[in-house]
């Protein structure tokens, strides 16, 4: 059996690819695949992380000819699976079946045995899909782009409410005595442990201690405030800071205090570190402009604390989304504020001397971010049923969305997008109080959400 595979993206999103294609591996040929190649497979598998992953895989397609109105004998049976199966139900027009959830255990009996476990959705008609969940992880290492990535957890401890990741996936650990071996085989002198934070691995310390005994190179980044005082590596730690006042963050279940990111800015300053990353939500519900003149009273605090003129601090904006099966799935998105425009004028990005800046601190705020051509795109592919096919099909036909590289692109104009909506229900189909949410079809086990709330 011939087995193309695919994933969009950056490098780091193959590794759950790569981990699935492990488990088959013996029993299949496996290829890379391009749009020329896919027809020579038996198979073909695509793993979809982000929303714009369900348009990138549409272009693919067509560019590659294979459509799945086909006849089944006269092309390669598809398979979607991959973390953005949390709503299978757009999926479907694509690929023969979605495997929804974590697919390492259940894949090959699809493949070699046509089994059809609870997790395996394949007929707009079926009701239910049960969301994946591997009882007990395994150690798996997958090098690419000269560092190897290891998973050493998978789910969150934390109850964050815009946080999928949370809210569908138990956490679960992988035990020290798997990683050692595979650490200790390791090729590259990089080396990724990546988890929702690797600080709260039962095992960490012991993780870290063999990892410098290896003389290994830390490369991973993320990490939350008040843990990043436990990572010594080279690189500038991230951390999610999310709603830009201490009461947004409250309110989602971040408890993370103005004096706490204070006090662990303070003890990098003083530490001699370099600097710190940091993300940020915009949009968040119930934000108002109360809480940007907050933010910015706050942002003289911290870039005035003793020593900041000796620090770097990366501001990272992200836009908020109504993610399913969270507790914001319902909440209407107001698409048509321009935070993009908020941003810059918060951090004096039009054109102000560095003489002019309230702040000693190097403040140096990315700017990119998605605007309202892509909030409306994203939550589309978010919210959508089986008409997503038919949407992106017009949209494109039209050019008013194009890819380009591995990003879309709304050079039509937004009035022409919301346009096109208003034959599929409307921009409030999508971006307001949902009526429809195929989502639901999903069910996620219950030992997936039993976790104590913060309070």
């Amino acid at each position: 059996m011939k087995v193309g595979y695919l994933t969009f993206g950056r490098d780091d999103f193959s590794y759950g690819l790569a981990l699935v294609l492990s488990k088959i591996e013996e029993r299949a040929e496996l290829y890379r695949i391009n749009p020329k190649s896919a027809r020579y497979m038996d198979v073909l598998m695509f793993s979809l992380f982000w929303w714009e992953h369900l348009y990138l895989l549409a272009d693919w397609l067509r560019r590659a000819g294979i459509s799945k109105k086909e006849n089944k004998k006269e092309r390669p049976r598809i398979i979607i699976g991959g973390y953005q199966t949390f709503n299978p139900v757009p999926l479907l027009a694509y690929a023969d079946e979605v495997l929804v959830g974590d697919g390492e255990e259940t894949l090959p009996g699809v493949l070699f045995k046509k089994e059809v476990p609870g997790s395996l959705y394949r007929s707009d008609d079926q009701k239910e899909v049960e969301y994946e969940t591997v009882e007990h992880l395994s150690g798996f290492s997958h090098e690419t782009n000269n560092i190897t990535r290891m998973e050493i957890a998978r789910g969150c401890r934390y109850r964050c409410k815009f946080c999928l990741v949370s809210h569908i996936k138990r956490y679960r650990e992988v035990p020290f005595e798997e990683l050692r071996p595979l650490i200790r085989r390791c090729k590259t002198k990089r080396i990724s442990l990546f988890a929702p934070e690797v600080t709260v691995h039962s095992e960490a310390e012991d993780i870290s201690i063999f990892c410098d005994e290896m003389k290994l190179v830390r490369n991973e980044q993320d990490t939350r405030i008040e843990n990043v005082h436990l990572r010594e590596q080279r690189v500038l730690p991230q951390v999610g800071i999310e709603g830009i006042t201490e009461r947004l963050r409250f309110s989602v279940r971040k408890k993370i205090s103005d004096e706490m990111i204070l006090e662990q800015v303070s003890r990098m300053i003083k530490s001699g570190k370099r600097g710190l990353r940091a993300y940020y939500i915009l949009g968040l519900p119930g934000e108002t402009d109360e809480d940007w003149k907050e933010f910015r009273e706050f942002l003289v605090r911290m870039g005035n604390l003793p020593g900041a003129e000796k620090f770097s601090f990366f501001p990272y904006p992200n836009a908020f989304n109504a993610n399913p099966h969270t507790p914001f799935e319902d909440e209407p998105i107001a698409w048509d504020v321009n935070l993009r425009e908020k941003w810059k004028d918060l951090f004096c990005l039009r054109g102000k001397s560095r003489e002019s800046v309230p702040w000693k601190m190097r403040i140096m705020a990315f700017t990119r971010m998605h605007g309202p051509e892509s909030r409306i795109l994203g939550h589309i592919a978010l919210r959508a049923g089986s008409e997503f096919f038919e949407i992106e099909r017009e949209l494109t036909r039209k050019k008013i969305i194009k890819v380009h590289g591995t990003r879309i692109l709304c050079p039509g104009g937004i009035r022409k997008l919301v346009r096109v909506l208003e034959s599929y229900g409307g921009i409030d189909r999508y971006l307001g109080v949902p009526t429809e949410r195929p989502w639901k079809k999903v069910r996620i086990p219950t030992q997936n959400q039993e976790k104590k709330e913060e309070k």
